[in-house]
């Protein structure tokens, strides 16, 4: 009777993970869905496609960070011309002497995702003539184009 249980447990479980895959976990997705990683990558217009496939516009503030969270963003929460907003930045996992980083900017109203900006800033190395360069941006949107 036991072994029967066990198996009557283990099928209810089965039947549940694949028709409550939307119910179970935060944001839609659930416990055993693969949510892609967040990889930015083209023009500025791309990168910025690619963010509202994961956040769309009118989700909550705090779910976009979240998703920028998981996908390893640092986000700051700050106001661009007295607007809130959210800033995300994450920089590139390279070790070349250029890098890159990207920063996506979600502008808050009323708690919710109402536009979203990307830009990408690159880094060049040091300049041993001018030691207060270092880490300066060498040019910005360098991968975005437009």
């Amino acid at each position: 009777m036991q072994g029967r249980l066990w198996k009557i447990g283990l099928m209810a479980w089965i039947v549940c993970a694949a028709g409550c895959r939307g119910s179970l976990g935060s944001g839609g997705h659930g416990l055993f869905s693969h949510e892609e990683p967040l990889v930015l990558s083209g023009t500025r217009a791309n990168m910025r496609r690619t963010v509202q496939q994961h956040i769309p516009l009118g989700t909550a503030v705090d779910d976009a960070k979240d998703v920028m969270q998981r996908n390893g963003y640092h986000c700051t929460d700050t106001q661009i011309h007295g607007a809130p907003t959210v800033v995300c930045v994450r920089g590139d996992e390279d070790h070349s002497d250029v890098r890159f980083e990207h920063r996506v900017i979600f502008w808050d109203e009323d708690g919710k995702v109402a536009k979203i900006d990307v830009q990408t800033l690159g880094f060049g190395p040091p300049n041993p003539r001018n030691p207060a360069a270092e880490n300066q941006p060498v040019a910005t949107e360098t991968a975005a184009g437009g």
